[in-house]
Formats: C-alpha cells, structure tokens, sequence
C-alpha cells in the first residue's frame, strides 16, 4: 500500500489564506451524528491530490485550517499535540479548525 493522500485546496479571500485539507477517501461524504450533518463538499476540499508531507507544508501557508480525516488530523497531531485537543468527532471522523 502506498503512501496515504489527502486532497488540499487554498482559497484566497480578502487577508486570509484558507487551507481546506481532506483525506482522500473522505472527499464528497457527508457525516451525520446525533443531528449535525457535515458535508465534505468537493468546491471547498477538491484541489490538489498530494502526500501529507505536502499537505503539512500548505497548512504552514494558511491563516485559516479546516481539516477532515484521521490521516491529515494525526498527522499534524504528530507535530503539535494539541491539535488532538482542538479536533470534533462527527460519525468518528476527527474535524478541526484553526485560526492562525
């Protein structure tokens, strides 16, 4: 099995740099638990397929995170552990946002 892959897209809006990350598998699934309903939606997450080494690179450039996906979370988790802290489970899927 190769290295995992998790789809990174920047979007420029006004000041900020959001840097919206997703693992692969995840792109396009909706998660739904005790009555939130998130939906991974291809505009905001479709960009660039890439390894996360080059997803963490990207995050670094971003004003504003939004992950999704037990590859992406663990792996910036890995570098700082408080981001462990600042994740939501929805149907066991870890999702956070940061403000840089």
């Amino acid at each position: 099995m190769g290295a995992k892959r998790v789809y990174v897209k920047v979007h420029k809006v006004g000041k900020d740099v959001i840097v919206a990350v997703c693992d692969e598998d995840l792109l396009g699934r909706v998660l739904e638990e005790k009555g939130v309903k998130f939906e991974i939606k291809e505009e905001f997450y479709r960009g660039e397929l890439v390894d996360v080494e080059r997803a963490l690179e990207l995050i670094g450039t971003g004003t504003i995170v939004n992950l999704v996906g037990e590859t992406i979370v663990s792996a910036l988790a890995e570098r700082n552990e408080v981001i462990r802290l600042a994740a939501v489970e929805i149907a066991g899927v870890p999702h956070v946002q940061l403000i840089m």
